[in-house]
């Protein structure tokens, strides 16, 4: 949609932002309900090699949604909901990132030898993907955070090089595997 709007074509890049915020709300609710219902099931797959990386991918969402919201709409509503987005995400990116790569370190090995590489795959990348984009769009809703003094530059370079650390890990398993 950001690519539509730069093209000129407004009306159709706030449809596919409308879209894009009908299937968020759709994702939130069937992850919420998933939750509710089946907590154990979803704590156990978080844990999984092969279904874990699914849960990295909701903060990634939230802030394309919320780099949308806050190019297409850049009045004072569109502003607070980039804003709103960018908090969610890095708080479900610190639960999913985090909780997620503490569930799969600490989980039983699948394999008895112990000389097994890690049942992990480029899938796992996404959690970098949810890194960086909460550095993409926290550089567009912060002001100053372009700049090269204060705390919204400093949680920006910070973040960069988590996703840069993570990727780095992540990177040398999977080569390992």
């Amino acid at each position: 949609s950001l690519a539509v709007a730069q093209r000129g074509m407004k009306t159709a890049a706030l449809a596919m932002l409308a879209l894009n915020a009908v299937l968020l709300l759709s994702l939130l609710t069937g992850l919420g309900a998933r939750l509710a219902l089946f907590p154990r099931r979803a704590l156990q797959d978080a844990a999984h090699p092969l279904r874990g990386p699914g849960y990295f991918t909701l903060p990634a969402a939230l802030c394309v949604l919320g780099r949308q919201c806050g190019v297409l709409l850049p009045n004072l509503p569109g502003t607070h909901t980039a804003q709103m987005l960018f908090w969610l995400a890095a708080m479900l990116w610190a639960v999913f990132v985090w909780g997620v790569l503490l569930a799969r370190i600490t989980s039983a090995k699948e394999n008895s030898r112990q000389d097994a590489p890690p049942a992990i795959n480029g899938a796992w990348l996404v959690a970098v993907v949810s890194t960086q984009g909460l550095v993409v769009l926290g550089s567009h809703v912060f002001p100053g955070a372009q700049d090269a003094d204060g705390a919204a530059a400093l949680l920006m370079v910070a973040l960069f090089g988590t996703g840069f650390a993570l990727y780095g890990m992540l990177i040398s398993i999977i080569l390992y595997r």
